[in-house]
């Protein structure tokens, strides 16, 4: 009978979150910071004309800079792969979607008081604890199961429908066998023991 492991039970677990639409929804989570990120973004530049304009400035610097690199070595317009913003005096970083590269934007950003962006922000962290929630809701119910019983035979009694989140077995590896001899060859077996001496015959003494 199959014990059921803290191991097998953690695989089952797993299995189970990601059964429950949980990386999906990570994806969904994952797109909103990006276009949230986007957005702040271009509220610190000054609203989309203005970012347009900032990135096509910058770009011109760099194509004038590139043609004198000798003469400012050092030269760099600051880009970043996030967008920092202080709201209500907490700071809060959200990252650019990595296939863009980083993006020109300020250093710190604060949102204005009364500012939408503060409603932007709470939509995302809500977003974001409606993930988590579903993910630890899972987690919880399928743990109160499979810590219920304490083999594969029992647990398949309990839940039945649970065959199709188990793990794998580790596949069975047949080794080539190997001849005893070749073996006993190798470890130099039997040992040999060195036979006692023969006793020396006595000499009779002369008469």
């Amino acid at each position: 009978m199959q014990r059921l492991t803290n191991t097998t039970r953690d695989q089952i677990i797993d299995a189970a979150i990601e059964k429950s639409g949980h990386p999906q929804r990570v994806e969904a989570l994952k797109a909103a910071e990006y276009r949230l990120a986007e957005d702040l973004r271009i509220l610190s530049l000054g609203g989309e004309g203005e970012a347009v304009e900032l990135e096509r400035q910058a770009a011109d610097i760099r194509e004038a800079m590139s043609r004198q690199l000798s003469d400012y070595p050092c030269f760099r317009i600051e880009t970043s792969s996030y967008v920092e913003v202080i709201d209500h005096g907490k700071r809060r970083r959200f990252t650019f979607d990595a296939e863009f590269g980083h993006r020109l934007c300020p250093g710190r950003f604060y949102i204005p008081v009364g500012h939408e962006a503060v409603f932007w922000i709470a939509a995302y962290d809500d977003q974001a604890a409606d993930v988590e929630r579903q993910r630890e809701e899972v987690r919880q119910a399928v743990s109160a199961i499979v810590y219920s019983v304490s083999n594969v035979k029992a647990l398949l009694k309990v839940w039945p429908e649970c065959a199709e989140l188990l793990p794998s077995p580790a596949p069975i590896v047949n080794l080539p066998a190997i001849p005893v001899a070749t073996v006993n060859a190798l470890l130099g077996l039997p040992s040999v023991t060195p036979s006692p001496p023969s006793p020396t015959p006595e000499v009779p003494a002369c008469q």
